[in-house]
């Protein structure tokens, strides 16, 4: 099976990536692992002990001037802090299949991820989203721009 980037020669692919960009609601798959090791923003409750292949979704909250803030999610509902629960059914997924989304399973609702309970919202410079899209170790898997109003609520709410 073929991907959109293996039509293209390393120069045309540099050139296609450095004009990328995420838009607010734009659903995303990140590995957290690599993730860490170039934004050193943990993804999990004990880096040093992930499994290499675990991705955790983000969404993309704004973009202001290059420095993007999103929120990541979660599945687990077992956690010392409380997770408000979403639902993504208002999402518009353009890919659905775990091959095409870094073998993830999209469920229907998830749980805003947090480490202390009170910090939802992070914020990344967007060249580091780039590197990873262009390493293939991150994937847009859809929009959420319709869920957008509950998720910055609860974000306010908390803090």
């Amino acid at each position: 099976m073929f991907k959109f980037f293996d039509f293209f020669n390393e120069e045309q692919k540099e050139k296609l990536v450095k004009y990328k960009s995420f838009k607010s609601g734009d659903f995303l798959i990140v590995r957290v692992k690599e993730f860490y090791q170039k934004s050193n923003i943990p993804l999990t409750t004990d880096i040093n002990n992930v499994r290499t292949l675990k991705q955790r979704p983000i969404i993309i909250i704004r973009d202001n001037n290059g420095t993007i803030s999103f929120i990541a999610t979660s599945t687990n509902i077992l956690f010392k802090y409380k997770r408000p629960k979403i639902k993504l059914s208002k999402c518009f997924f353009q890919k659905r299949t775990k091959e095409e989304c870094l073998d993830l399973d999209i469920k229907d609702e998830v749980f805003l991820f947090t480490k202390n309970g009170k910090r939802f919202k992070f914020y990344i410079n967007s060249q580091v989203l780039i590197d990873l899209y262009k390493e293939g170790k991150l994937k847009k898997c859809g929009n959420c721009s319709m869920i957008l109003p509950l998720i910055e609520k609860y974000i306010d709410g908390a803090g």
